[in-house]
């Protein structure tokens, strides 16, 4: 046997991951071909190219040959799921008729029921009940609030002013409770009513904070026949391994302080995915220096500075695309632990998270469901970790 082994490769931003297999009987090392392939840009109705997911995916090879067909298919399976989950264009199928996407239940708002694909009710039918298992912290219905930031954030540190406070308070007196959400976006077979809401005149429903890890469940339940080494790389923020049996996979994360480092790194098993939320991608500063990031509170309005940086670990990509984002607002660590565990029955699964504070000016305090030891070469800036039982 060999020992496959292939150097960690640090991403631009957020998570960089390497595949190793643990079988070894020969001292010779085999460093397989690394071959990445990017996803064709999706055509809206207007022929304009929009990118896959809104960001830049990735599928990287860790074998020595891959297979053509393999990519192809994903490639189907993501634009596929891209039409449907996109809240911003409209797409047509392959018989030239209008994709009844989320943009278009948008537009069907206060206007009756209209009939959906299963893949649309599938998707429905899980934001709803995570909105209920996250107590509203995960919440698809805040569109126009969070449109109302867009033209603010930026990746680099720019002071501006916040939005008026009038204007994010008459966002709060409209926003969707978890506890009405049978009421405002009711499912009855393929028939779907987006109904009205407390004569709100406009609810949208924005997927971003859970479209990327939906789509990579499709791929990785498409790969379970298959035993090739690949890493399905979605904007850096969310990763989803697949290999052989006994392979496993480093991950990293970027030190928020420093993009050309990292703060830790973990063991993913085979088929487990990876989600992380940060407050320096997508914000901008108040003049005090306060950060307001692009994960916006649905309960204030406002971003909360609680965590720096929110991961989380499960062999479900959805779960861990949206509660990355969800827990980002969280400051009670039993009202975490109650959702997760709300989450791990409903779902029969397993999630561990890191939550990672800054402390001072440098240093870092890393909260934890992993042991100590898992979290692998850790950086000087992490000044504790704490277990969270």
């Amino acid at each position: 046997k060999k020992v496959k082994r292939l150097t960690i490769i640090l991403l631009c931003l957020w998570l960089f991951t390497a595949c190793t297999n643990k079988k070894t009987e020969e001292t010779s090392i085999e460093k397989p071909n690394k071959q990445d392939f990017y996803f064709s840009s999706v055509v809206d109705i207007y022929d304009e190219y929009i990118p896959m997911l809104n960001t830049v995916c990735k599928l990287t090879y860790h074998d020595n040959e891959y297979n053509e067909q393999i990519i192809n298919d994903i490639n189907q399976i993501m634009t596929k799921y891209h039409k449907l989950l996109d809240n911003y264009h409209y797409y047509r199928d392959e018989d030239d008729n209008l994709i009844k996407n989320i943009r278009y239940l948008n537009d069907y708002y206060g206007k009756g029921p209209i009939e959906v694909s299963d893949e649309m009710v599938d998707i429905l039918t899980n934001v709803k009940e995570l909105m209920v298992l996250t107590r509203g912290y995960f919440n698809p219905f805040i569109g126009e609030l969070i449109n109302s930031y867009s033209s603010l954030f930026s990746n680099f540190p720019l002071v501006r002013e916040d939005i008026d406070k009038k204007i994010i308070d008459n966002y709060l007196g409209n926003t969707v409770d978890y506890r009405d959400i049978d009421e405002i976006l009711y499912i009855d077979g393929n028939m779907v009513s987006f109904n009205i809401y407390k004569d709100i005149d406009s609810i949208s429903l924005n997927l971003g904070a859970f479209s990327k890890g939906y789509v990579g469940d499709k791929v990785l339940d498409y790969l379970k026949d298959y035993e090739n080494n690949l890493i399905l790389n979605e904007g850096t923020s969310s990763i989803m391994v697949h290999g052989k049996e006994g392979d496993s996979f480093t991950v990293g994360v970027r030190n928020p302080s420093n993009r050309y480092s990292y703060l830790f790194a973990l063991t993913l098993a085979n088929n487990q995915s990876i989600s992380t939320s940060g407050s320096d991608q997508n914000y901008y500063l108040l003049a005090d220096n306060t950060i307001r990031c692009h994960i916006i509170n649905p309960f204030t309005g406002y971003s909360d500075n609680y965590y720096n940086i929110v991961t989380v670990i499960c062999e479900n990509a959805m779960i861990a695309d949206s509660l990355s984002t969800a827990l980002f607002n969280v400051e009670d660590i039993e009202l975490i632990k109650s959702i997760i565990l709300d989450i791990e029955n409903a779902y029969n699964t397993d999630i561990d998270i890191i939550l990672v504070s800054k402390y001072d000016n440098e240093d870092y305090i890393v909260k934890t469901s992993l042991d100590k030891e898992d979290l692998l070469n850790k950086s000087s800036n992490i000044l504790s970790t704490e277990l969270i039982n």
